[in-house]
C-alpha cells in the first residue's frame, strides 16, 4: 500500500557539541491511517523542547514530546494546525478553514498557544538559531507534489520566520528562561497517497550575547 508521509526530525547543537534531540514521522493511507511525531527532549541540555498540553494530539510522555493523529490519523481532503499562527499572510489554504491566530506564544501564566517552545535554559541571553532543511518526492509522478504545509516561528505574539516549501533560517535571541513558539500546519488534499516529506529542524545555541 503506499502512503502519504511527513517525517521530521529535531536536532538541538550546542557551539561545543551536537546531539540528536529526537525523531518522529506523520504518515497516511487512505484505509489504514496512523500518525504521530515524537521529539525526544534532553533535561540536561542547553535548549529545552515544551510540549503544549492543551493543543489535541500533543503531550510529554516521560520526557519526550509526542504528537500523533493515530484516530482517525491524517484524512485526505483535510487540513490540521497545531499551535496558533501569530500571522495569516502567506498561509494560502484552499477552503473556508479559519486560521488560529488569538493566542501569544506565552503568557504571564505560563501558558502558551503554540505546538511546542523552544527555550533557552542557559543562564545568560543567548543567540537561538532555527534551521529548517525539506525534500519532497512522490511516487505518483503523474499528479505532482500537493500536500501543503506551514511552519511558524513566532515570539511574543509575532511572527519571526514562516516555513513553506522552502529552506530557511531565523535567529531569535532569547534571554535566560526565554522561549520562542513553533506551530504548524498540514493542508492534505484529496488523492495525495505516496507523496513524502523529508526533512530536519535543527536548533543551534551560539555564543552568549551581551545585554
Amino acid at each position: 500500500m503506499k502512503r502519504r508521509k511527513f517525517i521530521i526530525s529535531a536536532c538541538g547543537i550546542t557551539a561545543a557539541s551536537s546531539g540528536l534531540v529526537g525523531t518522529g514521522a506523520f504518515s497516511a493511507a487512505q484505509i489504514a491511517r496512523e500518525a504521530n511525531i515524537a521529539v525526544v527532549s534532553d533535561t540536561k541540555s542547553l535548549i529545552g523542547l515544551v510540549p503544549n498540553p492543551d493543543v489535541a494530539g500533543v503531550h510529554d510522555n516521560n520526557g519526550e514530546l509526542t504528537i500523533d493523529l493515530d484516530d482517525p490519523g491524517i484524512n485526505q481532503n483535510s487540513v490540521y494546525q497545531f499551535g496558533f499562527f501569530a500571522a495569516t499572510d502567506g498561509v494560502s489554504i484552499n477552503g473556508d478553514f479559519p486560521v488560529t491566530a488569538d493566542a501569544p506564544s506565552a503568557r504571564d501564566d505560563g501558558e502558551f498557544g503554540s505546538a511546542f517552545l523552544i527555550a533557552n535554559q542557559t543562564g545568560k541571553q543567548q543567540q537561538i538559531k532555527i534551521d529548517y532543511r525539506l525534500e519532497e518526492n512522490d511516487d505518483e509522478d503523474s499528479d505532482g507534489f500537493d500536500t501543503s504545509y506551514w511552519f511558524e516561528v513566532h515570539r511574543k505574539g509575532t511572527r519571526k520566520l514562516l516555513h513553506e516549501p522552502v529552506n530557511d533560517t531565523a535567529e531569535i535571541t532569547l534571554g535566560s528562561g526565554e522561549a520562542c513558539g513553533v506551530s504548524f500546519i498540514l493542508q492534505v488534499p484529496g488523492d495525495t497517497t505516496g507523496e513524502e516529506i523529508t526533512g530536519s529542524l535543527s536548533v543551534a545555541v551560539g555564543e552568549a550575547v551581551d545585554g
